[in-house]
């Protein structure tokens, strides 16, 4: 009679997703710890964002002041 393979094909379905969901949370945690912020690194370019704003309002100011003084007498 043959022998029942059922025990040994059941061990090795289960252990190879619990060996995938393993790598992953290992990776997860090693991508986790990875990401610590470089203290030279800029906080999310502010002051970049900032200076552009800046010269972006600038311009239009002095565009509208261009326009007043076309649009005034004398």
């Amino acid at each position: 009679m043959k022998k029942a393979r059922s025990d040994t094909v059941n061990r090795r379905h289960t252990f190879t997703p619990l060996a995938g969901i393993a790598v992953l949370a290992f990776l997860i945690l090693v991508s986790i710890a990875s990401a610590v912020q470089s203290s030279n690194a800029p906080n999310s370019g502010g002051d970049f964002l900032k200076n552009m704003y800046e010269k972006d309002i600038k311009i239009q100011d002095e565009a509208l002041e261009l326009t007043r003084r076309k649009k005034l007498p004398g």
